[in-house]
C-alpha cells in the first residue's frame, strides 16, 4: 500500500509540473512581459535580421528570483546573440552574453542578481542569420 501511494504521489506531481508550466516560443515573447514560475523557451522559428525583446517576472510572491537555465545544446551562429539583463529593460546591468563563440552541450545558469528587487530578467535575441538554436527553462527561487 505505502509503495502505491509513494507513485501515486510523484505522479500528481510529475503532472502538476508538466500541467502549470507554460512554453513559448521566442517571437511569441517579442516586446512582451511574461509572468511566471515555471517556463519552456525555444528558439527555433524565428525571422532573420530581427531583435527580439521580452522580460520574465516571477509570478510568485515568495519564489521572485527568475533563473535562465539551459541545458543541453545551443548555438549562436554569425553575429547572433542573447544578452540577459539584471531588470526590467535592456537599460538594466548586462550579466551575460551568449554568441557565436559559443557551442556547447554544458548547463548554463543565469540569476537574477540579490540587488534586483522585483527579481526579473530581460532578454534581448538578436538573429543575424538562420541556424541559431536553444531551449531553456525559466524557473523561480526564493531570494532569502
Amino acid at each position: 500500500m505505502e509503495k502505491r501511494k509513494y507513485i501515486l504521489t510523484h505522479i500528481f506531481i510529475l503532472l502538476s509540473v508538466i500541467l502549470y508550466s507554460q512554453n513559448f516560443d521566442i517571437t511569441e515573447l517579442n516586446d512582451t512581459t511574461v509572468y511566471t514560475c515555471s517556463s519552456h523557451i525555444a528558439c527555433d522559428n524565428y525571422e532573420q535580421d530581427e531583435i527580439y525583446v521580452f522580460t520574465v517576472y516571477s509570478d510568485d510572491e515568495i519564489n521572485k528570483q527568475v533563473v535562465f537555465w539551459m541545458n543541453g545544446y545551443y548555438a549562436f551562429p554569425n553575429d547572433s546573440y542573447l544578452k540577459v539583463y539584471d531588470g526590467n529593460s535592456i537599460g538594466s546591468p548586462l550579466i551575460a552574453i551568449f554568441d557565436p563563440d559559443l557551442l556547447h552541450y554544458d548547463t548554463l545558469e543565469i540569476k537574477s542578481s540579490k540587488y534586483n528587487s522585483d527579481g526579473c530578467l530581460t532578454f534581448e535575441f538578436m538573429s543575424h542569420m538562420g541556424g541559431c538554436g536553444w531551449n531553456a527553462e525559466i524557473k523561480t527561487i526564493s531570494t532569502q
